[in-house]
């Protein structure tokens, strides 16, 4: 897997298909823990896992790249986040990253 620190990309067929993950962050974060484990937070691993898990999540074109969009914010609040000089911004930026991930769970 380009840029997947070692990661298999039978590892997220197999999480999109048999382990019920359903959004990019969940392979990237959860499955795999890819986004703790490389400086980018896979995010140069994010394209090539979105044509591997596509067709089996029924992601259309408008899906993977708004997956894409989110999974990006993510990392972008993740590292504002670490960023923060206290405990108040770091949450706030988090919290901005919240209606991102709500209105996926709602498509």
């Amino acid at each position: 897997m380009p840029g997947g620190a070692g990661y298999l990309a039978a590892e997220y067929v197999y999480a999109a298909r048999y382990e019920g993950a359903v959004h990019l962050e969940d392979l990237l974060e959860r499955r795999t823990r890819l986004f703790h484990e490389v400086a980018d937070r896979g995010l140069e691993a994010a394209d090539h896992v979105i044509a591997l898990v596509a067709d089996d999540l029924g992601w259309d074109a408008e899906r993977a790249a708004y997956e894409k969009r989110a999974y990006a914010s993510y990392v972008d609040a993740q590292l504002t986040a670490e960023r923060s000089s206290s405990d108040a911004e770091a949450a706030q930026a988090m919290k901005s990253v919240l209606p991102v991930h709500q209105s996926l769970d709602a498509a």
